[in-house]
């Protein structure tokens, strides 16, 4: 008998509960088993369908901390107990268990405080509620991506390959630079403004963004930009990948393209992860059918030939059990005021972050896809690169500095500066050759210059 692999416990109702688990093969039926005090659930459900997915627990006392596991029965015999997970339900939770699109976005909006815009949100069970502003509706749909641990990359639900991403852990799947705070900083999250450059120079024959088409059906090179938050074995990462024109999702099999856009583009992501076998991992991913989610730099009248500002935020919200990417795009214009491009919330279901233990990072890579997790090399040179970004800084045109990154904190001090005194790891990997950053030595962690060539 095995125990439930995957619990998630999520607060739906200033009463109520909602608790969300994985398959285990070979169970007949389940039950939630429930307590105030972690470790004691003297209180249970009734047995459930082997095919439920999720319960929602009612008649609970608003504002107080309950403890859930779930058990999978075997023909009368009970399995063991999955890992715990507690919520608090409380008046503005969230209505997952409704599957309302016009409910849950509200309460989403009024959790996180942004009450207008577009907005994208990815439930507890794998569901996408979408609002586009000006379009006068709400969609719900079934999550289209969902993200492979043992490749280490982001697929659409039929298979086809959309973007690797770096692996958490382990020095693979391509360079990178990344800045990372120490777990006694108190930080949970970041927040600051980087510099796109344009794919080319605008006058001069200067290149600044190139993936190598040849890896297109191998090593799928792709430039990303991003914070990333972990603790236990929950990694939530959130930013945005380039994607060159051309390219949309990888049929293996016939190795075509799936609607690839005729353009260069960034497309935001937020990915929450929770360690191998702990479920389907579904990221919510700008739609790449949809140019409103990504950043362009071909769109016709705001043509980005100096390239783009970009303001990332990512933060959990604990009460509601949520994690937020704020992504906020601006146009450079060269000696004018910057212009405003396009602006999106997403918001993906998040575990509670511990007290202690957590650790933020900052990471700008070129990720590859298909490198073995035990591969002595951990990248493959190819050509591509990415020159001239700018970390809180604008490196090329009108050089100038940008709003800062900061960081979190738990403390009533609120918003901190991203400094050398909160870091204990900057690595350029695989060296500082191929990885490259040019700093201000006192203004460095969080106002720099980042190359990568190889």
């Amino acid at each position: 008998m095995t125990e439930v692999p995957w619990l998630f416990a999520a607060p739906t109702g200033a009463n109520k509960v909602t608790v969300y688990r994985d398959e285990v093969p070979g169970a007949t039926g389940y039950r939630v088993r429930w307590g105030t005090v972690s470790g004691s659930y003297p209180n249970s459900s009734a047995v459930l369908p082997a095919t439920a997915r999720q319960h929602t627990v009612v008649g609970l006392d608003s504002e107080r901390e309950y403890y859930f596991v779930v058990e999978a029965e075997y023909n009368g015999l009970w399995g063991p107990p999955s890992e715990e997970d507690s919520a608090v339900p409380h008046e503005g939770a969230i209505p997952w268990d409704t599957q309302d699109p016009n409910q849950i976005i509200l309460a989403v909006r009024n959790a996180v405080g942004y009450l207008s815009g577009d907005i994208s949100v990815l439930s507890p069970d794998g569901r996408y509620y979408t609002e586009i502003s000006g379009e006068g509706r709400r969609s719900q749909a079934t999550a289209p991506f969902w993200f492979n641990e043992a490749s280490s990359a982001i697929e659409t639900v039929d298979g086809f390959l959309f973007q690797p991403t770096q692996r958490v852990e382990r020095d693979h799947t391509g360079p990178y630079r990344r800045v990372r705070t120490s777990t006694v900083s108190g930080g949970v999250g970041a927040r600051g403004r980087f510099f796109l450059p344009p794919p080319r120079h605008p006058s001069l024959n200067i290149f600044y963004i190139n993936v190598d088409p040849s890896t297109r059906l191998t090593w799928r090179d792709t430039p990303h930009v991003y914070f990333g938050i972990s603790f236990g074995n929950v990694d939530i990462e959130g930013g945005i990948a380039f994607h060159p024109a051309g390219r949309g999702s990888l049929d293996r099999e016939s190795q075509a393209e799936i609607d690839p856009p005729n353009y260069h583009r960034w497309v935001p992501y937020l990915k929450i992860r929770e360690g191998k076998e702990k479920g389907k991992n579904f990221p919510i991913v700008g739609d790449p059918a949809n140019p409103r989610n990504h950043i362009r730099y071909d769109l016709p009248g705001q043509e980005a030939y100096y390239g783009f500002y970009v303001d990332i935020e990512l933060f959990p919200i604990g009460r509601s059990k949520v994690a937020q990417l704020h992504v906020i795009v601006y146009r450079v214009l060269l000696g004018e005021p910057e212009e405003y491009v396009l602006e999106h919330l997403f918001v993906g279901r998040a575990r509670s972050v511990p007290d202690a233990g957590v650790r933020v990072r900052r990471v700008i890579s070129i990720a590859q896809n298909g490198i073995p997790s035990n591969d002595s090399l951990g990248y493959r040179p190819t050509g591509s690169y990415l020159l001239n970004l700018g970390v809180a800084y604008q490196p090329i045109f009108d050089i100038q500095d940008l709003y800062p990154v900061m960081q979190v904190y738990r403390s009533p001090s609120g918003w901190q500066w991203w400094t050398p005194d909160i870091t204990d790891e900057v690595r350029n990997f695989p060296n500082n050759t191929i990885v490259r950053a040019s700093f201000n030595q006192q203004e460095r962690w969080y106002r720099e210059t980042v190359s990568i060539d190889f």
